[in-house]
């Protein structure tokens, strides 16, 4: 079964958000995605749900860094 364009339009559209926003922070752990066009469903369903569990996990690693860097800078400026 071969998705329609709307999905791989939908594909193409979650891996440029994923290249311009979350792979120049964390570029060790964004893997470069490709497809011919002929994506199957499982394809799809795969390439999504590893776009999803990227996108979470580099907000994770973004806001441990910001809590990190809060602490660092309040220790900073109360001593």
């Amino acid at each position: 079964m071969v998705i329609n364009s709307h999905f791989v339009s939908l594909a193409e559209m979650l891996n440029g958000i994923v290249r311009e926003n979350i792979h120049p922070l964390f570029g060790f752990f964004c893997l470069p995605l490709y497809w011919d066009g002929d994506m199957r469903l499982s394809q799809f369903i795969t390439f999504v749900v590893f776009v999803v569990v990227k996108f979470i996990t580099a907000c994770v690693l973004f806001d441990i860094a910001l809590c990190h860097m809060d602490k660092a800078f309040t220790k900073f400026w109360t001593n």
